[in-house]
């Protein structure tokens, strides 16, 4: 069994929203009927950024679609990129987490990115 004794997720949103929405969030995962995947605290806490696409470091924290960019260093994979993901009508080749020196073909990112990541138009 896996053990992880926190879990990060950025997302872009109302932060007083998004302590609502999670404080009725008791476990997370599978098997949660069986006792697994509690939840014992939720911190959210503003960033300077929308982190949700690329993390400060600049890997990517999602899947993306291949098709949607021109270079990138890591790994893909065909696999679900929108939901409900197991629906094979969502998939597609995807770069996955954590790929290095990104560069989009098409994607909107916020103004702020423009400045640290190279985005290029067609």
């Amino acid at each position: 069994m896996t053990t992880a004794s926190s879990v990060k997720f950025w997302c872009y949103g109302n932060k007083d929203e998004i302590a609502k929405l999670l404080s009725s969030v008791s476990r997370i995962g599978k098997k949660v009927g069986q006792g697994y995947g509690r939840i014992s605290s939720v911190d959210v806490r503003p960033v300077e950024r929308d982190l949700s696409l690329l993390s400060p470091e600049g890997m990517l924290n999602r899947v993306v679609p291949e098709r949607c960019l021109y270079f990138y260093e890591g790994a893909a994979a065909v696999v679900g990129y929108r939901p409900p993901y197991y629906r094979r009508r969502g998939w597609d080749l995807c770069v996955l987490p954590g790929a290095k020196n990104v560069v989009f073909k098409y994607i909107y990112l916020p103004k702020d990115y423009q400045a640290d990541f190279p985005r290029v138009r067609e």
